[in-house]
């Protein structure tokens, strides 16, 4: 699969009780705008616009979408399971069009010929100019990219975490 080493510590508790789960989840609605993504990136979760595009990148670099369960369909790299930064220079790249996802009336963005997808919360990726300067130094960039989304990741496994002073998690369940 590729990618770059993620550093992380143990001791995390998943919380048993479904009532201290925030309403407003972790996702950036995918047919929003890039106010929007701000919202759940920076505000909900602290990241700043790099982490963001760095975080955005990672998880698109892998998979795909099926209507079945999120109403689009597709997937965003040639090689969805593989981990590099091809979804930036994709994003870059290609001439996105708006296209209808039949099963669902979802709309979503697809190549000229039609192998490649992206969401709306992609192409403002390209449209916002401090989100835009990510993309392109990751299009460019691997080992920048791999850095960048380690470091964003980790402070992404830790979120909600309390540690002690021995760095053991304290969290209440």
């Amino acid at each position: 699969m590729g990618g770059p080493t993620i550093n992380w510590k143990p001791g995390r508790i998943d919380c048993a009780d479904d009532q201290k789960v925030p309403q407003n989840g972790r996702l950036p609605v995918a047919t929003l705008n890039a106010d929007h993504i701000r919202e759940v990136f920076q505000v909900r979760l602290g990241f700043n616009d790099q982490e963001t595009v760095a975080l955005i990148g990672g998880g698109h670099s892998l998979g795909r979408t099926h209507a079945k369960y999120s109403g689009f369909n597709g997937k965003w790299t040639d090689n969805p399971i593989r981990f590099d930064n091809e979804m930036f220079a994709v994003l870059l790249n290609e001439v996105w069009t708006t296209t209808e996802v039949p099963e669902t009336g979802r709309i979503q963005y697809m190549n000229e010929d039609r192998a490649l997808m992206m969401l709306n919360t992609d192409i403002e990726l390209l449209n916002d100019p401090e989100f835009v300067q990510w993309v392109r130094i990751y299009a460019q960039d691997q080992q920048k990219f791999f850095d960048d989304f380690a470091l964003a990741f980790g402070k992404l496994l830790e979120l909600g975490v309390n540690r002690d002073e021995d760095g053991v998690a304290r969290n209440k369940v």
